[in-house]
């Protein structure tokens, strides 16, 4: 890939445009995997920040300004998410669900890890958060022991 040196030098419109064409959807995990040391465990281990937002001050300025927002913040270690709500797809697993209040109504695209959770597999159920007011698309993950 070639580097457009003069890009800099184009006008300002046409660069936020740039820097918002240039976003794209990602799966966010939040929290621990299933298998790991619980919601706020050890084992949390925050999604890689979008690209975007290293690339410059200019770029990072604009994008936190305009589409990512810093949520899911892990009270014991600080860690955060950078999340596209518009965009991204948040993960968690079904225990988590009741975890992140303030993050809640602005979750659109929703991917719930309930393998082995014992709610989803021996009642076949779950239930979402009322206060996910925003929610568009919801993906449930579940695999019964033995099935990795």
């Amino acid at each position: 890939m070639s580097t457009f040196h003069p890009f800099h030098r184009l006008p300002l419109e046409l660069r936020l445009s740039i820097w918002s064409m240039a976003t794209e959807p990602r799966l966010v995990i939040v929290g621990a995997s299933y298998y790991g040391y619980g919601v706020f465990g050890a084992a949390q281990t925050p999604s890689p920040p979008p690209p975007l937002l290293g690339v410059c001050h200019e770029a990072r300025s604009f994008l936190l300004q305009s589409y990512y927002t810093k949520a899911f913040e892990n009270p014991d270690s600080g860690q955060y998410q950078y999340v596209n709500f518009a965009a991204d797809t948040v993960q968690l697993v079904q225990r988590a669900l009741g975890a992140y209040p303030r993050e809640a109504p602005w979750i659109q695209r929703l991917s719930i890890d309930a393998r082995d959770s014992e709610s989803f597999y021996y009642k076949r159920q779950f239930h979402l958060r009322e206060d996910m007011t925003g929610l568009k698309q919801v993906t449930i993950i579940h695999q019964e022991s033995g099935d990795e």
